[in-house]
């Protein structure tokens, strides 16, 4: 059996932190990102924009940049988003999520 991992993590070294799920990840590149736009689209998923100002990125709600994309199926009008929203509010962090059609939940953002 494999020993767990500690992973070394500081408030004041930003490099370091580790809050989610998908902070532990390797970072992701512009093909990653891709990917994962294309396979929630694929399944059926709604795309929809949060962001926030950087300071608030770890201990506040983050804002919703208009409405989710439903019905949405063009990847790249989906990664222009987060970019838009980057640009027309001046925040430098935003994520994308998805939503279902269904129920209106949430899945996880990255």
């Amino acid at each position: 059996m494999s020993e767990m991992q500690d992973y070394k993590s500081s408030l004041t070294d930003t490099s370091s932190r580790k809050f989610e799920t998908f902070s532990y990840l390797p970072a992701m590149n512009s093909d990653g990102i891709k990917k994962q736009v294309e396979y929630l689209v694929r399944q059926g998923l709604n795309p929809a924009i949060e962001h926030t100002e950087p300071e608030n990125a770890f201990d506040h709600y983050w804002y919703m940049w208009k409405l989710p994309m439903f019905g949405e199926t063009n990847v790249d009008k989906v990664l222009a988003r987060p970019r838009l929203a980057t640009r027309r509010t001046r925040t430098t962090i935003s994520a994308c999520l998805a939503m279902t059609t269904s129920s209106s939940r949430r899945a996880p953002r990255w």
